[in-house]
């Protein structure tokens, strides 16, 4: 018999997804929240690490969305995208 059932296990994951953002805005780095995946890994405690492992990887793509705009703001290159874009849904091309 499973210690949670579906809905509580969603809630462990959901909870922990949550603390490590927290964590992550309140200044934690990425390499200690991942640190923090192989410690409950090594606890078996697999609902943590779930929730740990989602924040981590969405903070990954945040940053490099971020990484991304700040280059092509950085090159102006931003309003020549944003037109690229315009004329391909119009059909320009």
């Amino acid at each position: 018999m499973a210690l949670f059932d579906g809905l509580a296990q969603e809630l462990v994951v959901e909870e922990f997804y949550k603390m490590a953002l927290h964590d992550y805005t309140s200044g934690t780095s990425l390499e200690v929240l991942e640190a923090n995946i192989k410690l409950y890994e090594e606890l078996e405690l697999y609902l943590p690490c779930a929730g740990i492992h989602r924040s981590v990887e969405e903070i990954k793509k945040l940053e490099a969305i971020m990484s991304g705009v700040d280059t092509m703001i950085y090159n102006e290159t931003l309003i020549d995208k944003i037109t690229e874009v315009e004329e391909d849904e119009r059909g320009d091309n």
